[in-house]
């Protein structure tokens, strides 16, 4: 599913709020304008408001409205304000050029609310949907370099890879949880799939150093109370977590956020299934009537 299929963004229907042109690199009249853009707010209960924006080649990237004024101002040699224009690279960034220096969109952000985490000798910014064009703030995260280079290896596999379940097919998961599915023919099952939750730094090592995991994929159980399984867990190993369990400053406040996140949505979707249920449970029963 694409990000944005005309109808709904990030599978949630949106208002659009407002059109606008872009901005020009001059006053001449007629000048060129760049990074035109909409505002959209999203009909999912936050009201959050969404920026969609467009570079010369019609490339579509997105940010929160709320960093609209850090993405898109900046302060030039002279002292002055000006506006930043951004497109997208041939390795699916998006940069722009801030006083004869190149920098990437999801790096601003994140320097802007981690400005000493991020500084940190191997932390690198992470996309957790693996779609390096969708630069909302509650999509990036913090991430060490081996971590980074598990998502890395997840975009590799990307073309082979088993979907999400269609429930959960639009779901930001926070870092280390993990979707999996497995054949498991041999066992007179298709496939089992589920959740891991693997590397935070909660669960300990086995004695040859690997990270323990826990894996939610209980054949009796559909993939919403999967879902809700892992999320207890995740809460209960953060409850563990203090400062001196930190890998680097920071950590916890993540790792608290990004559970809440997901949290937030298992709940939108467990509502809309329930929803749905009620509804075919009364067309059924009208049809046998």
């Amino acid at each position: 599913m694409s990000d944005d299929d005309g109808d709904t963004i990030f599978g949630c229907k949106y208002d659009l709020l407002e059109k606008n042109e872009g901005h020009s690199k001059s006053n001449r009249k007629g000048a060129k304008k760049y990074n035109p853009y909409h505002k959209l707010k999203l009909k999912d209960g936050t009201k959050k408001i969404i920026i969609r924006m467009y570079d010369s080649n019609k490339n579509v990237f997105y940010f929160n409205f709320e960093d609209f004024d850090l993405v898109m101002k900046s302060i030039d040699e002279n002292g002055e304000v000006k506006f930043n224009t951004w497109c997208k690279f041939n390795n699916g960034y998006i940069f722009a050029r801030f006083n004869e220096k190149m920098v990437a969109m999801h790096r601003l952000i994140m320097s802007h609310y981690y400005p000493d985490e991020i500084e940190e000798k191997g932390i690198m910014v992470d996309h957790r949907n693996i779609k390096p064009t969708d630069n909302r703030k509650e999509n990036l995260r913090l991430v060490t370099h081996s971590e980074n280079m598990y998502n890395k290896n997840k975009i590799k596999r990307m073309c082979t890879a088993s979907p999400l379940p269609k429930e959960i097919e639009d779901v930001i998961f926070p870092k280390y949880i993990f979707y999996t599915k497995s054949n498991r023919k041999s066992c007179g099952y298709d496939y089992i799939n589920g959740f891991i939750i693997s590397y935070h730094p909660m669960q300990g090592t086995l004695p040859n150093g690997k990270s323990k995991k826990k894996a939610f994929t209980r054949m009796k159980l559909n993939i919403l109370e999967k879902l809700k399984l892992a999320i207890d867990y995740y809460k209960e190993l953060n409850s563990k977590m203090t400062k001196e369990n930190e890998k680097f400053p920071g950590q916890m406040k993540e790792v608290y956020e990004g559970i809440k996140d997901l949290e937030v949505q298992y709940y939108k979707i467990l509502k809309k299934e329930t929803l749905k249920k009620l509804l075919l449970k009364k067309y059924f029963k009208k049809l046998h009537k």
